[in-house]
């Protein structure tokens, strides 16, 4: 195998998430239509196989179907420097407008937090920044729901 890319040691990753949220190779490869072997390959890091993009979307929407974020796509996203966000179908209402805010806050609250506490050493290590990095994602899919929100209630007329 080759050295993989930084790129492709995150993607590969995700993959491995996406297998064992799948419930194991067994079931990974049961759901996509592949072989154990497949995707047991897609699950380990000795290997530089990834599945494709249709294998991926039926991995992926197994953590879908079970609320969670879909690991490949998401970290597709943050490789385009974006992030996966499933935005909220329901109708607006002005009621739901305060939860946003509380969310928000909420959320500058743990990146806050983590940030505090990374810094406590007096440095930020990589697994201090993953984090972060977490916690920031977190703080722009809140903002970007109330954001549709908003949006939606200014579209409702």
């Amino acid at each position: 195998m080759n050295t993989p890319s930084p790129r492709h040691a995150r993607i590969q990753v995700a993959v491995t998430e996406a297998v064992e949220i799948c419930g194991g190779v067994e079931a990974a490869g049961s759901v996509t239509g592949r072989g154990k072997t497949t995707a047991g390959n897609w699950h380990t890091n000795t290997h530089d196989k990834l599945p494709d993009v249709a294998q991926g979307l039926t991995l992926d929407s197994v953590a879908v179907a079970q609320g969670r974020e879909p690991p490949i796509t998401g970290a597709m996203a943050r490789e385009l420097g974006g992030v996966f966000l499933p935005l909220d179908a329901a109708d607006p209402c002005e009621a739901a407008l305060p939860g946003h805010v509380m969310q928000l806050t909420t959320e500058l609250g743990d990146l806050s937090r983590r940030v505090g506490e990374a810094l406590a050493d007096g440095k930020v290590c990589r697994d201090d920044a993953s984090k972060i990095e977490r916690e920031i994602n977190d703080l722009i899919a809140v903002a970007v729901r109330a954001r549709a929100h908003v949006q939606r209630l200014q579209e409702r007329g």
